[in-house]
């Protein structure tokens, strides 16, 4: 039979390990930002002050789960860029950006779920876009 230490240790540790977690926000429909298209706003994007945990297209969204430090996440600002370069393939492709403003000075680490519409990158004459995700390693299907 196990001391009651035993017991009490396990239920600490296990509360400590519970208390670290961060829930997943989840991002109504009508969050969903757009995709801006602009070379420039792209090349200037800031995107060293957070981590890509997933990324998948779910319809006409790019849903992504985004980790960084902060006190809530409530207060950042997301951003979706595309380069407005099109590589000519089959599918062709497209490369995107995503920018993070972030003025939370806690060390808290967050994870938050943000939608982006991808309706704007939409190519006359393809229904397959893939999509190159910088800070992602893995190419995404969009299928309109």
């Amino acid at each position: 039979m196990k001391s009651p230490y035993c017991f009490l240790l396990t239920i600490l540790l296990s509360a400590i390990t519970v208390s670290c977690i961060t829930k997943m926000e989840e991002v109504p429909d009508s969050d969903n930002k757009i995709v801006v298209l602009d070379n420039i706003l792209y090349t200037k994007a800031i995107t060293n002050n957070y981590t890509i945990k997933s990324a998948a297209v779910v319809g006409d969204s790019l849903v992504l789960e985004v980790t960084a430090s902060g006190c809530s996440g409530s207060s950042w600002i997301f951003k979706a860029f595309d380069s407005e370069v099109i590589a000519e393939s089959y599918p062709i492709q497209r490369y995107m950006r995503i920018s993070l403003d972030n003025k939370e000075l806690c060390l808290a680490v967050i994870t938050r779920r943000v939608a982006f519409n991808l309706k704007p990158i939409r190519t006359t004459g393809y229904n397959n876009i893939i999509i190159n995700l910088d800070k992602w390693s893995v190419q995404l299907l969009y299928s309109y």
